[in-house]
């Protein structure tokens, strides 16, 4: 199963989740984020999908 965050009309892969000790210390992981061809676009936090600006959604291979 992939997980994918829309961001109005942009789908990213969720590449990683990231549990570094920055974000256990903050108790919140970070999602690395990566393009159709797999290059490295951005990180962002869980706490960002509920500001209404990404979606996140899953698919099955």
């Amino acid at each position: 199963m992939d997980l994918f965050v829309k961001n109005g009309n942009q789908i990213y892969k969720v590449n990683y989740i990231c549990m570094c000790n920055e974000c256990r210390k903050r108790g919140m992981p970070e999602l690395e984020l990566v393009d159709q061809e797999g290059n490295y676009v951005d990180y962002i936090k869980m706490s960002d999908l509920f500001n209404g600006k990404y979606e996140l959604f899953q698919k099955n291979k």
